[in-house]
Formats: structure tokens, C-alpha cells, sequence
């Protein structure tokens, strides 16, 4: 429905992803010796979260594709009166998400999960700062840092 006076508010948070571990026994790990300089390249050093809120709808831009219990995650903790969009590949890709069971399972996106068991808890810590910095501000004209 259509509101009026809908407030907009945006912040891009700059985030610094955690060291590469390549699971075991996939094919990238098998290459470690010979591939390690080139994933290393590959990877961002630095990495933007960006939150934008535009009335009740808030849409979350991530620099990876969570797998889809990372991304009911990330939704699960949206307050009542909003509703969350996670939009994956956003300015970057640092690749799949997955779970810590999912990540241990095996297969295709946990061998394409570059930073180990941890990450969806880093990437779910990082959208939630993100968005607790959004929060923290001012309502007021789109900006962020």
C-alpha cells in the first residue's frame, strides 16, 4: 500500500572478510600449493554491508550468497513492523555461505565457501552491526560512510 512521508535511510559499512580456509578435500584445496597466491588475489580485502530502509521495507545487500538457512537467518531476526530483503553478489562476491553443518557435509557450495565454518556466523554478526549502525542513526536525508 501505498504510505506517505515514507522515510528513507541507507548506510554502506565497510567490513574486513576473515583469513581464506579452503575446505578439505575439495578441489581448490587440492591445488592449495599452487592456486593459494591466485584465491588470495581473488578475495577482497575490504567488502561493503549496505542497509537501505524505505519505510517498512528494508533491503540488506550482501558481498555473498547465503545458503538458504544463512539467509532465514538473516531474516529471522527482522522486527514486526518490517520486512527484510537479502539481496546476494552486491559490489562483490566472497562466495557461498552455508552453515557449519552444511559446510562439513561437503559438496558444491561448501567447496565454493572460502572462509571456512565460521563464516556464516561472521557474515550474519556483520548484517547485524550494519543494521544496528542504521538503527543508531538519526532519521534523517540517505548517507552512511
Amino acid at each position: 500500500t501505498p504510505q506517505a512521508d515514507v522515510e528513507l535511510a541507507a548506510l554502506e559499512h565497510w567490513v574486513e572478510p576473515p583469513a581464506v580456509q579452503l575446505r578439505r578435500f575439495c578441489a581448490l584445496w587440492w591445488t592449495k600449493p599452487l592456486v593459494s597466491g591466485s584465491v588470495d588475489a581473488f578475495i577482497s580485502k575490504r567488502v561493503p554491508v549496505q542497509v537501505v530502509r524505505a519505510g517498512d521495507a528494508e533491503l540488506l545487500f550482501l558481498p555473498a550468497e547465503p545458503g538458504a538457512s544463512v539467509g532465514a537467518e538473516l531474516r529471522a531476526d527482522t522486527p514486526a513492523r518490517r520486512t527484510r530483503f537479502v539481496i546476494d553478489h552486491a559490489n562483490d562476491w566472497l562466495g557461498y555461505v552455508v552453515d557449519p553443518q552444511a559446510f562439513e557435509r561437503g559438496g558444491y557450495e561448501a567447496c565454493f565457501s572460502f572462509f571456512g565454518s565460521g563464516m556464516a556466523n561472521w557474515l550474519t554478526t556483520q548484517a547485524s552491526e550494519s543494521i544496528g549502525l542504521l538503527d543508531a542513526r538519526d532519521p534523517g536525508p540517505v548517507g552512511g560512510r
